[in-house]
């Protein structure tokens, strides 16, 4: 009988690198996993029923199952699952993530608000965790705490409609500033989406004229003012060494998104490349790198500003801590960069 691997929900800015799958391996679970994470569920179910198959009552088998029928609004078979596996659940930071989500659909907001806060122990600032808990604690009263909690996620260029929304309407019951609301009036319609996932393809696949022409379109239809498209044609147009507007675009999308550690550590590198103010964009670089300590890419470029700023020494003792991580092009750059040193 075949087995599987547990695999781990990885929160953002965790994770040192990644490799895409594609559907169609050997390992019918990963298969289902890839395919839901890309929203086609059809795909899900067959390559689900083929991991079943294999291994009847594999936990991340049976949470997959409950996450699909949770996709569709079918909460009770939802219910049932949770019920019958719920220690076995728990132990995984999905399951945990799927009990709170229901809980708090069922207006159990304490339970809720117990298991999302394990969740965000083990990945602080998840996304949806960090949505659903504010959620929760709105329902119970704690605007204060509720505000606290969405607002980090809400700061980020990748926030969305619904964490906007929320935090719009807590900033102005707890009488924060709210810049949220700005932000919300942006027209993302199918198209736009679509738009903003092409040119974020591009970019991963170092298609950056590519991804530089998306995010054009995408500024000509109300994105101008949309941090996300901002910041990821400035990466682009920074990586075509056009380092003047590259660094302009950043400068826009760090007004907008102060706290977002991909916005900061952008604009601290278009500053670099562009012979701006070096302990700025090491201050800048360094405050992402402390956010989000997992990303290689960020750790990459705290090394550069470190170096530029003349700090050679930690710049050495940092990539020798990253390198052995590093995909084989990576490690190119990096032994380049101790070499000048």
């Amino acid at each position: 009988m075949k087995t599987f691997a547990f695999t781990r929900m990885i929160a953002p800015g965790l994770l040192l690198a990644t490799a895409a799958c594609s559907l169609g391996g050997g390992d019918p679970l990963a298969n289902a996993e890839e395919a839901f994470a890309q929203r086609d569920y059809h795909a899900a179910r067959l390559e689900l029923a083929k991991a079943l198959k294999e291994t009847p009552g594999h936990p991340l088998a049976v949470l997959l199952q409950a996450k699909l029928n949770f996709a569709d609004g079918k909460l009770d078979p939802v219910r049932a699952t949770l019920r019958q596996n719920e220690r076995l659940v728990a132990e995984l930071p999905e399951g945990r993530l799927l009990m709170g989500e229901v809980a708090h659909l069922d207006g159990l907001h304490e339970q809720a608000i117990a298991h999302l806060r394990e969740v965000l122990k083990a990945y602080p600032g998840h996304g949806q965790a960090s949505t659903v808990l504010a959620q929760s604690f709105d329902a119970t009263g704690e605007k204060a705490e509720a505000f606290a909690t969405i607002r980090p996620i809400a700061d980020r260029a990748t926030a969305s409609p619904q964490a906007l929304a929320l935090a719009s309407r807590l900033a102005d019951s707890t009488g924060a500033d709210n810049p949220y609301r700005a932000r919300r009036t942006l027209q993302r319609d199918g198209e736009y989406v679509a738009l903003l996932r092409t040119a974020d393809r591009a970019l991963s696949n170092d298609e950056n004229e590519k991804a530089a022409a998306q995010c054009d379109t995408l500024r000509a239809r109300d994105g101008d003012g949309d941090p996300l498209v901002l910041n990821n044609a400035a990466v682009a147009l920074d990586r075509l060494g056009r380092k003047g507007e590259a660094f302009s675009l950043a400068q826009r999308a760090h007004a907008l998104t102060p706290d977002d550690p991909q916005v900061q550590d952008t604009l601290g590198w278009a500053m670099l490349r562009a012979g701006g103010n070096k302990a700025r964009a090491l201050s800048l670089i360094r405050s992402a790198s402390n956010a989000v300590p997992g990303n290689l890419k960020i750790r990459w470029h705290l090394a550069n500003a470190l170096a530029e700023n003349g700090q050679r020494a930690k710049a050495k003792r940092l990539i020798a801590n990253i390198r052995e991580f590093a995909a084989p092009q990576q490690r190119a750059e990096f032994d380049r960069l101790l070499a000048r040193l």
